[in-house]
């Protein structure tokens, strides 16, 4: 039985492909092209790629992580920075100074208020230090909680703190001075209060950790759960014209850590510990130029998402991706909202729930820390990351230019690639590829080939030589500035958009493969049981990239019927082809000591052959299978392959029993029979005897020496008890290959 169970194991499904067929890949949507390379192109969700809004780095900052940002009047710029707490000042001409340097190590948040004087909240000793235009600092408010997390102001003046480690907001009025004792004016059983803003009716929202509690605090102080989200943190909140509420939640996986690592916020609770929330510094300002490897710089485990809340007080979700963390968002003048990332340094822009693109990137990577409007150029907005820290200005218009690196395209094996084809909306999009055969591209990799524009639409000859992987690489090009003043109008048709590239090729006819032949001493029939076409589930239907796979007809299933016919061997093998191939198989046989083999079968179509081997003289032969993917090749591209089998016996005589010592030789008075007797097989070893006494169950014996191992054994049989007369005796040996003979005694009686 264990045989047979092995055999009917290496059975296999039939390919439903035949022959080596010109094959393509498509590259039509969102998935297909994130994992590539962006510089200065953006990526809709529908999949569309077009040049991005100009991306410019204007400053460079020596501090790892910037926190905070806010603007004053004049156009300068403040950054609180972590992990030596300064206070950074850049003016409108992006010079930058030390401006001020708390004792703490974080300079989590920054606030103004309308004469000029900066506010900084620090962590993990958790105060509020106010510094004057002419940059006198003092320490405004020393809570005893040991985070400050975010502050603001209302419409009288009154100033706000919300802290961590016993989650409070505290206010102060307008006359507060450096020494007086805050109202404690909300506070939650959540363990901190991560960040605050004002609804369009003058109520204060604010959001908590670890429980990611979304609360609106009437003037009275008391509070109202908007949301749970049961997120980590409320990272920022903010409110359209239109009253919609919109906050992002932060979510790190536990034990995360790494150069970018992140802390959950219930990791710490008292004044000294180390700050939660902390982004890694990880100490390097590689930059990335064209021609380079660009190196991918990973953010924290986990995804944030941004949820709505309408006027009714219902939420949904907006918007997120996997693994992507929500840094900061920020509404533009024209109502989309653009979010940055810890995703190599990238902002998205949502339109609406279904509407949104990657629309930029940072060129070094890390998070994008802040979006702030750029106080000295309108309509402009600053992009500040952090690892490495960068301030950049995204402008309106678009790119002169942008470059597209698809992932390497890996089809299993050496390729000769064809046409690519391309839908192109509008003009300036360039391609160009490349081949080779590690699966990243280096020095062996063939040079860019440009392609070459065939005439017939968007068809393009690629020149890349033939191997198993290839990159393609989209250039846009935007017009030049004064063609662009000219006809504005059609810039953004002009730079062009790509929204599907299709790569055809086609592999060189394989061999088929022989991968194992297994030789059983039984027979079997082949049974075919026609499956059913299956339903096809609606959702598996609507997500699949290559819906056409449910029209193949599934193969018909393989069962094996056990044939009881003595001299019956069944071969069965397992087999392959790299393409697909349907196959056909050919069967030769030989003694292991001929020279010739003898055809046993030809143009099998499965992998099972049962045959008879009465008359085949008794010895060790050996099989040969052969292969041959004809049936979906023309005759000059068939390839074959084979295989031979290992060494089996073909073993048709029995074994034969021959009594050394009868009953009359050892017989008793005493009701007690022995038998000594020997079974030999001229070529197999034995495996089994039995004894049958007076007809009852058959019952096994042993050799003398214990152990079934040698082609001649040698058995002593003991009878006790027998009652006076005649009893009939029955002796069963069987070989390996299940031959068997049978001897018949008469013990005791008369003679």
């Amino acid at each position: 039985m264990k045989k047979t169970a092995a055999l009917i194991t290496i059975l296999f499904a039939l390919p439903l492909v035949h022959g080596v067929q010109t094959q393509s890949i498509l590259h039509s949507d969102y998935e297909d092209y994130i994992k590539g390379e962006f510089e200065n192109v953006s990526l809709s969700n529908e999949g569309h790629l077009e040049l991005a809004p100009a991306l410019t780095e204007w400053v460079e900052l020596d501090e790892p992580i910037i926190w905070a940002a806010v603007a004053d009047a004049e156009g300068n710029l403040y950054l609180g920075t972590g992990n030596r707490g300064k206070v950074l000042k850049v003016d409108p001409e992006g010079e930058v100074t030390d401006y001020f340097s708390p004792e703490e190590i974080l300079s989590r948040t920054l606030a103004l208020d309308g004469e000029g004087n900066l506010y900084v909240g620090t962590s993990p000793v958790g105060r509020v230090y106010r510094i004057t235009p002419g940059g006198r600092p003092e320490i405004y408010f020393d809570p005893e909680d040991s985070y400050i997390w975010d502050m603001t102001f209302d419409a009288e003046g009154n100033f706000y703190v919300a802290t961590g480690s016993r989650a409070r907001i505290y206010k102060l009025p307008p006359d507060f001075q450096s020494g007086d004792e805050a109202d404690v004016w909300f506070k939650s059983d959540q363990t901190h209060l991560t960040s605050m803003t004002w609804d369009n009716e003058g109520r204060l929202l604010a959001g908590s950790s670890p429980g990611g509690i979304l609360y609106r605090i009437s003037e009275e102080g008391e509070g109202f759960a908007l949301y749970n989200s049961g997120a980590q943190e409320i990272k920022q909140i903010t409110v359209m014209e239109d009253g919609k509420i919109y906050f992002a939640t932060f979510e790190t996986k536990p034990g995360n850590g790494g150069s970018n690592g992140s802390k959950s916020s219930s990791s710490s609770s008292s004044r000294g510990e180390e700050e939660p929330f902390v982004v890694r510094a990880n100490g390097g300002n590689n930059s990335n130029s064209k021609g380079k490897k660009r190196e991918k710089k990973k953010g924290p485990v986990g995804s944030g998402i941004i949820f709505s809340i309408d006027e009714s007080g219902f939420v949904e979700a907006y918007w997120g991706l996997p693994a992507a963390n929500v840094f900061s968002f920020a509404q533009t003048s024209s109502g989309e909202m653009l979010v940055g990332t810890n995703d190599s340094g990238r902002i998205y822009s949502v339109v609406d729930r279904g509407t949104w693109k990657l629309l930029q990137q940072s060129p070094k990577g890390g998070e994008v820390s802040v979006l702030l409007p750029d106080p000295a150029n309108e309509g402009d907005l600053l992009v500040i990351t952090s690892n490495p820290a960068r301030i950049y200005r995204i402008e309106a218009e678009q790119e002169d230019d942008g470059i597209f690196t698809s992932t390497p395209i890996d089809v299993g094996q050496i390729a000769q690639w064809g046409n690519l084809h391309a839908m192109i909306g509008g003009s300036g999009a360039t391609f160009r590829t490349r081949s080779g055969n590690t699966d990243e591209p280096d020095e062996t990799w063939a040079p860019w080939a440009e392609v070459v524009d065939s005439g017939k639409g968007n068809l393009y000859s690629t020149e890349s030589p033939n191997a198993r992987f290839l990159q393609y690489e989209i250039t846009f090009a935007g017009k030049g500035e004064a063609e662009a003043e000219e006809d504005a109008d059609e810039m953004k048709e002009s730079s062009g958009s790509v929204r599907q590239v299709r790569l055809f090729f086609q592999t060189r006819n394989a061999s088929p493969v022989i991968a194992s032949i297994q030789v059983v001493p039984a027979g079997y029939e082949l049974l075919k049981a026609v499956a059913n076409i299956p339903n096809i589930d609606l959702k598996n239907f609507i997500e699949e990239r290559q819906p056409q796979k449910f029209l193949q007809k599934p193969p018909a299933r393989h069962q094996l019927k056990s044939m009881r016919e003595e001299g019956l061997m069944t071969i069965a093998w397992k087999a392959y082809d790299p393409n697909g191939d349907s196959l056909e198989y050919g069967l030769g046989i030989k003694g292991v000591e001929a020279a010739d083999w003898i055809t046993l079968a030809e143009d099998l179509e499965e992998p099972v052959y049962s045959f008879n081997t009465r008359g085949f003289v008794d010895g060790y032969y050996q099989v040969k299978v052969t292969v041959s993917d004809h049936p979906g090749n023309d005759s000059e591209k068939a390839r074959t392959g084979e295989k031979f089998s290992e060494m089996f016996l073909v073993d048709n005589s029995p074994p034969e029993i021959e009594i050394i010592e009868s009953p009359d030789e050892t017989g008793s008075d005493d009701g007690t029979e022995t038998i000594r007797f020997k079974a030999a097989d001229a070529l197999s070893v034995l495996r089994a005897v039995y004894y049958t006494l007076d007809g009852q169950k058959a019952l096994s014996l042993r050799p003398m020496d214990g152990l079934f191992d040698d082609l001649e054994e040698t058995f002593t049989l003991e009878l006790e008890e027998l009652d006076a007369g005649p009893h009939s005796l029955i002796l069963e040996a069987f070989d390996e290959n299940g031959r068997a003979t049978v001897l018949s005694l008469t013990i005791g009686g008369d003679d």
